[in-house]
């Protein structure tokens, strides 16, 4: 299990939302299965504790991966909220 499920501070709020879903998405010993998706068969030579290893793996690369495309700053999901602000010609503009 991932012990530490607060994102990094220089995430946007968008992927800072995916990163905590990832980390918060840990293997379920009671209904296993290899990975989310896949179906409800067990390899009956993975131990639990080595397909708990692998969940913990595979959600670490997906957080990896989501703080890296947040700081590529190239995502179209990333409006930095601290410095996006709209003037109130934009607001009527966009709501009229």
């Amino acid at each position: 299990m991932i012990s530490d499920r607060t994102p990094p501070a220089d995430l946007c709020v968008e992927h800072a939302a995916i990163w905590k879903y990832w980390a918060a998405h840990d293997y379920n010993w009671r209904h296993p299965c290899e990975w989310p998706g896949m179906g409800p068969i067990m390899d009956s030579r993975t131990t639990h504790a080595d397909r708990e290893a692998g969940w913990d793996r595979k959600n670490r690369e997906q957080m990896d991966l989501t703080a890296d495309i947040c700081r590529g700053g190239r995502s179209p999901q990333c409006i930095p909220p601290k410095t996006y602000t709209l003037t109130k010609a934009e607001i009527r503009e966009m709501f009229g």
